[in-house]
């Protein structure tokens, strides 16, 4: 009875694990540079309504729909009162929980347009799938990313109230790992983009999965990360970060749980300079960290300004 279950174990696991990754390893044989390479079709608009704001400001949600792509969801954070000749936008790219709500991050932001970007992931299908599942699922979305930010760079510099000169990438987290296929994509398709924030990221998927699955069996867990490095190949930071133009600051944790310590490493070893390097006394970046929130928000700010990237804040 034990080996019959060990073998209807092993085919449930073959099934679940190997033929998805299968799959995956035949799309992923492709120079891992072709999906940046690719140009997009221009953006409609779908939806734009009002939403709760802070004083003195206004925001929106917006939908944009892109052929062949899921929509895009973005939120937005004006100020009422617009100068003359634009302002400079900064797109934050969060955690994955954090998404359009990340411009309720910023308080106080001044003479400056702030966008939210959500993933193209349900939450439904991250939390209640099994992990081949998420990691299809996970796949399909992430490979939409650089593409949906390239969009969404187009249309904020079509709009009148941007600066087309000032327009800023920063990557949190999640995000963090998403900016450099972003940036490079931006830049292959003319998209120039000013001082940019990688926060909290790595380079090097392995380790990064590894490190995610480590409360699996052993055996388990090094299959999941087999399987999710060949479905996000295309992504990994490492390819990209070499192609990129601009200037950047690097900002990490230095007890960070999630992000192991050789993927930071590499992260700034690739990525050429004009770069600043910065290191918080922190562990991973947490929204309900406050402390560790509003000093990655000072640090970033700071940087920002002194490379005349954004207008002074609302506060001085």
């Amino acid at each position: 009875m034990k080996i019959l279950l060990l073998c209807l174990l092993l085919f449930f696991v073959a099934a679940g694990v190997l033929l998805p990754g299968g799959w995956i390893l035949r799309e992923s044989m492709k120079d891992p540079l072709t999906l940046v390479q690719a140009d997009v079709p221009p953006a409609r608009l779908i939806k734009e309504e009002s939403i709760a704001c802070e004083p003195g400001r206004i925001c929106r949600a917006i939908t944009l729909g892109l052929d062949g792509f899921d929509p895009i969801e973005i939120s937005l954070s004006l100020p009422e009162a617009l100068p003359r000749g634009g302002i400079p936008v900064v797109i934050l790219l969060g955690g994955f929980d954090t998404g359009k709500r990340s411009i309720h991050e910023v308080p106080k932001p001044g003479a400056n347009a702030v966008i939210g970007y959500d993933y193209p992931l349900a939450k439904a299908d991250w939390y209640e799938a099994t992990w081949p599942r998420r990691l299809l699922a996970a796949r399909k979305a992430s490979r939409q990313v650089p593409a949906h930010l390239l969009t969404l760079l187009r249309w904020a510099r079509a709009q009148g109230w941007s600066e087309d000169a000032r327009i800023s990438l920063l990557g949190f987290s999640l995000g963090a790992l998403y900016l450099p296929a972003a940036h490079h994509m931006a830049r292959l398709h003319h998209q120039p983009l000013g001082p940019s924030i990688i926060a909290y990221g790595g380079a090097g998927l392995t380790p990064i999965f590894r490190n995610a699955f480590r409360g699996q069996p052993a055996w388990l867990g090094d299959a999941l990360t087999w399987l999710a490095v060949l479905g996000l190949r295309e992504l990994e930071p490492a390819y990209h970060l070499p192609h990129l133009k601009g200037e950047f600051l690097l900002l990490n944790g230095s007890d960070d749980r999630l992000m192991p310590m050789e993927t930071v490493e590499r992260l700034r070893a690739l990525t050429p300079e004009p770069k600043t390097v910065m290191t918080l006394k922190s562990d991973h970046m947490m929204p309900g960290d406050r402390e560790v929130m509003e000093t990655i928000l000072r640090v970033s700010r700071q940087w920002l300004l002194e490379r005349k990237a954004i207008n002074p804040l609302a506060d001085g």
